[in-house]
């Protein structure tokens, strides 16, 4: 037999903690709903006991503990998202319970209070207590008032709203109107003269519901003097500090938008229209893995590299990579298609970021096998698009490492989005309109919205926000660009009558959002652009220039992103874009003007390049259902406000004319003659090579309009050599821009 001791049996229970936590939310849980059926089923043994004691500690009050237990047992539960799993539940339930049982228990005479309270009534024992302790200290009414304001307390942070909300939501109520009506009644306002040594009171509510009635007494011969009070409806000229109106009201300029009735209260669309978001489970099975591939497939081409940190998306996951010495990075990119072999990449293919903004770190991005989805609750309900705060704010997507990125399309001031069919295009579109209409009123924003397709944006017909019916006749699309052309031209006469310098500035100085935002959504730019290539691109160019300071912008789509469609001069003046998954790599650089947008994943995965960077940010963006659409279309239909269609917008005329010849030149030219003319006078110089590539037309043609306009005198002789013809004229006759003249460079609004 081996010598030696006997080893002593031990008992060892190894728990994890996240066990422990599920054990402990299962106890509080339990106690919750035994609790809470002890109030309904009181006749059972256990249950009567545990209402006894319920009662006899909080009174009345007790009915609010079974919940109060649910919150901290749901608290234990990491995987669980829901709204009120939150710490400020429990202590707003705490104060609830509290503040009701004291202030069941401080009315009742302190002969009978503690009699009362042993029988289970009242506020039990604790309010007892609390009561009788206020009562003594700092007398009854003083008592009542800190408990109501305890009460109080706990409604603010169960609501977690703040008195400016309150308060709004009271001064924009019917009921709040009726009182001060009722209040009005019963204190009448009544002016009287300075004669009389009286302050003047101006009566400036509800003077719509109560006109000056002539004649109304024949005790009161004199003559009723009335304060004219100046629409604010305009920006008010010369009205300083102590200056007087003298009855002259000036006129304005109209604007030519109808704003928000006054008996309607725009009510916002609630988040419950949305689909609930789903709980997601991030694919993170194979990242230990993937760190020893990446590790020794790197090692092998003799780069030593350690991985700083993983974060896992939605849609791919980054693995950081920094190398142990100095190495090129161009030579870690080129082993791309290295990686995607050692990884097994779902998609074949993998993403490199080098290097990641504000990091000496290089991201190497591999799909996931598994994606989860993202919806669009999640993100409206982000701290990020809480503290944004513009009515143009909209949700982007979600970023690799699961932060939302939210921009203001003021800002942008445009974007472009590119991508295949099936890439998410519509979807994102369908994003930007979501958090249009459930941050701004109809009165704030107005939207025109252009579908050539005919079936994705059609379902906004008859949305209080637009300015006109959805366009789906391309015959007309060419008229919202000139329309939108002169209304940028206009607005800038207003600010300049008003000496202002944007359209912010220009709201401020009227004291009311008088002047709506524009906001133009083309879903397929290349069908239009094929009815009047030179028009439209002209009109999109002279928009994307000045339109910035006035509010107008535009988002624009396009499935092919080809240079005939989106030009150099677009590009130029759009610099903010977002690109989806592209066929080749031509594709990518003509969107976004470097590689990676081919190596996306499509349904939602996206390249965004902000106008202040140049290196785009990768993004997935959320899933928006039809249901929710109409959902929520149908809720804004419902709110009985008809959208304030104007007509001028779809029956602007083009520059395109079909019938021949030009305004101001005669009916014997060609009908694009005079884009010519405008084309050679902004170069300098006239040649049919330069018509060709800015007019997209033939040579023979081309040659054709030289000649007119040589019969014209808008240009010389022809030369000798390469040279183009001289110019003889300076300026465009008709040209009607009174003195305005802008810069593409220029940034009016700063």
């Amino acid at each position: 037999m081996p010598r030696g001791r006997r080893r002593k049996f031990k008992f060892r229970v190894k728990i994890r903690p996240d066990t422990v936590r599920s054990i402990i939310a299962l106890v509080f849980l339990t106690l919750s709903v035994i609790s809470l059926v002890s109030f309904f089923a009181s006749s059972y043994y256990v249950n009567s006991k545990v209402l006894g004691f319920l009662q006899k500690i909080f009174g009345n009050a007790a009915i609010i503990f079974p919940f109060l237990l649910a919150s901290v047992g749901v608290l234990f539960i990491d995987k669980l998202k829901i709204k009120f799993k939150e710490g400020r539940i429990i202590l707003s339930l705490s104060l609830m319970l509290f503040s009701l049982s004291s202030l069941f228990h401080i009315f009742i005479s302190k002969e009978k209070a503690y009699e009362v309270a042993i029988k289970g009534e009242g506020g039990g024992l604790f309010g007892y207590k609390v009561a009788s302790i206020l009562s003594g200290s700092v007398s009854k009414v003083s008592g009542v008032f800190i408990i109501l304001v305890l009460l109080v307390i706990s409604l603010i942070l169960l609501f977690n709203i703040s008195f400016d909300r309150i308060l709004k939501f009271l001064s924009e109520s019917k009921v709040f109107g009726k009182v001060i009506e009722i209040f009005k009644k019963i204190i009448p306002f009544k002016k009287k003269s300075e004669d009389e040594g009286d302050v003047e009171v101006v009566d400036t509510l509800g003077s719509e519901e109560h006109p000056v009635m002539e004649d109304a007494g024949e005790e009161d011969n004199e003559e009723s003097s009335f304060e004219i009070i100046p629409s604010m409806a305009e920006p008010q000229h010369g009205l300083g500090e102590g200056s007087a109106v003298s009855g002259e009201i000036t006129s304005q300029p109209s604007l030519g938008f109808s704003s928000f009735p006054s008996d309607k209260i725009w009510q916002y669309p609630p988040l419950d229209l949305l689909t609930d978001t789903v709980p997601r489970m991030k694919d993170d099975t194979d990242v230990e893995k993937r760190i020893k591939i990446i590790k020794s497939t790197l090692k092998s081409f003799g780069v030593e590299v350690e991985i700083a940190d993983v974060k896992v998306g939605s849609s791919v996951t980054q693995y950081v990579v920094v190398p142990k010495s100095v190495t090129k990075i161009s030579r870690i990119s080129s082993l791309q298609d290295n990686l995607a072999l050692a990884l097994a990449s779902p998609t074949g293919s993998v993403r490199i970021e080098a290097p990641i903004p504000g990091r000496s770190a290089i991201g190497i991005e591999v799909p996931n096998t598994n994606r989860t989805i993202v919806s669009f609750k999640q993100l409206i309900t982000s701290d990020t698009m809480k503290t944004l705060k513009s009515k143009l704010g909209i949700v982007l997507g979600e970023s690799v490492s699961g932060k939302v990125l939210g921009y203001d399309i003021g800002k942008m001031p445009h974007l472009l989005i590119a991508g295949t069919t099936g890439s998410g295009k519509s979807v994102f579109i369908h994003n930007i309109l979501f958090s249009i209409l459930y941050r701004a009123t109809p009165s704030e924003v107005k939207l025109i919205i252009v579908d050539p397709k005919r079936v994705e944006l059609i379902h906004y017909q008859g949305v209080p926000h637009l300015l006109t019916p959805v366009v789906t006749d391309m015959e007309k699309a060419p008229s919202v660009f000139r329309w939108a052309n002169d209304e940028v031209l206009r607005r800038y006469k207003l600010f300049e009558q008003a000496k202002v310098r944007n359209i912010d500035a220009y709201n401020e100085k009227s004291g009311i959002q008088v002047m709506p935002y524009i906001l133009i959504v083309v879903d397929e730019l290349g069908d239009i652009m094929t009815r009047d290539p030179a028009g439209i691109e002209k009109n999109i160019i002279r928009i994307a220039q000045l339109s910035r300071a006035t509010g107008v912008h535009l988002i624009m789509a396009v499935q092919r992103p080809s240079t005939d469609i989106i030009t150099g001069l677009i590009k130029a003046n759009i610099p903010c874009r977002a690109a989806f998954q592209v066929l080749s790599q031509v594709d990518s650089r003509v969107i976004i003007d470097q590689p990676g947008a081919e190596k996306l994943l499509g349904k939602g995965d996206m390249l965004f390049v902000p106008p202040d960077l140049l290196k785009p940010v990768r993004l997935q963006g959320a899933f928006i259902s039809d249901r929710e659409i109409e959902t929520l279309v149908e809720y804004l239909k419902k709110q009985g406000m008809e959208p304030d269609y104007k007509a001028e917008v779809l029956t602007m005329p083009t520059d395109t004319r079909r019938g021949g010849g030009s305004k101001t030149w005669g009916n014997d030219v060609d009908e694009l003659f005079d884009d010519a003319v405008e084309i050679v006078v902004s170069a300098d110089k006239a040649s049919a090579s330069i018509l060709q590539r800015k007019l997209s037309i033939g040579y023979a043609r081309a040659a054709r309009i030289i000649d007119e306009m040589e019969e014209k005198e808008v240009i010389g002789p022809p030369v000798s050599g390469s040279r183009g013809r001289a110019v003889l004229i300076s300026s465009i006759p008709g040209q009607d821009i009174e003195g305005l003249s802008f810069d593409k460079e220029d940034n009016l609004d700063e």
